[in-house]
């Protein structure tokens, strides 16, 4: 057991600021000396938002004609690198700060991702702040539980000790390509989907009353006034789903899910596999939900949807699809809708609200597509 409590008090990955959190990053890397190599001089590191990007890596992204240095790249996931324009931008306005760190790229959040270069890139996954470990838990069951499937796969764990003070997975760094071109969606209909209904049913769907999953008073008020209910087609929607929470006995299926399935943590490898990213924030809820923020990112797969879900779907007590869908996505609109009423005026939170706002937005327009559909 890697022993986490000797760090020093101020260093015990509890802060979210950038120099405190590649401190405690440096001491988690000594500790794993084993598996991550130490690094003798110092980087530099640009601060962009939640992230800390390596110069080498800016650098890398710059190089004239897109050659660039293999053992500087290990095509970091996820990276708000968009291309040689932002890399330019970050390089010329972006804080630079200076760490021991050997990692190439850091995420600053409620947990501390770290991304590795090197001939084996890895990824270090770190429980942060108050937490009993029970969240990394429940990512490494769910990694068990996927398994691997032809076409589908989640990184390879190399080492982990969910019983240390912090808790910590080390997984392989998957390197490829973002998920994004049109061609890719045909992937998540042909291979994601059947391999993650696979999944749930390993992990146990239950039915539970949608009643008790989603509170109506609270989903109604969040979204008052949001949808245009002077449309026609708007006030038989809200009238249809309040019924159906209103009748306590209809079923949705509950699995244990992703908790985070979006194009952003999807990867496709050079074979065209398509790799699963990001597993920490898995937890238990329903399969629409779960499958929500892909339905929104590409309307198109809706009949696939449908389809897996009305196989999971209790066929006497259980909501149709079409509700199963509907209902994720008011959920989905309600967890964006507090920027209306903000209580901080700090600069921070401005931001914060002025993003749940942007979010809030293009959730407003796919609820009322299901709606006007």
């Amino acid at each position: 057991m890697i022993e986490f409590a000797r760090l020093p008090r101020g260093q015990r990955l509890t802060a979210y600021g950038s120099r405190q959190a590649l401190q405690a990053l440096e001491a988690a890397e000594r500790c794993l000396g084993y598996f991550i190599p130490a690094s003798r001089s110092f980087r530099r590191f640009r601060q962009v938002g939640d992230w800390l990007i390596s110069e080498d890596l800016l650098l890398n992204r710059l190089r004239p004609f897109g050659r660039r240095s293999s053992h500087a790249d290990p095509d970091v996931p996820i990276i708000p690198l968009q291309g040689t324009f932002s890399a330019l931008r970050l390089w010329l306005s972006a804080p630079r700060i200076e760490s021991c760190s050997s990692a190439v790229a850091v995420l600053l959040r409620s947990r501390l991702r770290a991304f590795y270069g090197g001939p084996e890139p890895m990824t270090l996954w770190i429980a942060l702040g108050p937490l009993d470990g029970q969240d990394l838990h429940r990512a490494h069951f769910a990694r068990e539980q996927f398994g691997g499937t032809p076409g589908v796969r989640v990184p390879r764990i190399i080492n982990a000790d969910l019983e240390s003070q912090p808790p910590y997975i080390l997984e392989e760094a998957v390197t490829g390509r973002p998920f994004g071109l049109s061609s890719d969606w045909s992937l998540v209909s042909e291979q994601l989907l059947p391999a993650l209904f696979a999944y749930y049913s390993r992990s146990g769907v239950e039915q539970q009353p949608a009643a008790t999953l989603y509170d109506r008073q609270h989903l109604f008020k969040a979204v008052a006034g949001l949808l245009d209910e002077k449309d026609q087609s708007v006030q038989p929607f809200l009238e249809e789903v309040e019924a159906w929470l209103a009748f306590g006995e209809l079923t949705v299926p509950v699995a244990l899910g992703h908790g985070d399935l979006a194009k952003s943590n999807l990867m496709v490898g050079g074979d065209r596999t398509l790799f699963v990213l990001d597993w920490e924030r898995c937890n238990t809820q329903p399969l629409a939900a779960d499958l929500i923020k892909l339905l929104q990112q590409h309307p198109p797969l809706r009949s696939s949807v449908d389809h897996w879900l009305s196989c999971v779907t209790d066929t006497h007590r259980g909501l149709p699809p079409s509700a199963q869908i509907r209902l994720a996505a008011l959920a989905k609109l309600a967890t964006y809708t507090a920027w209306q009423t903000p209580t901080d005026r700090g600069a921070l939170a401005q931001s914060s609200r002025a993003q749940k706002a942007k979010k809030a937005r293009v959730w407003l327009r796919f609820a009322w597509s299901l709606a006007s559909g």
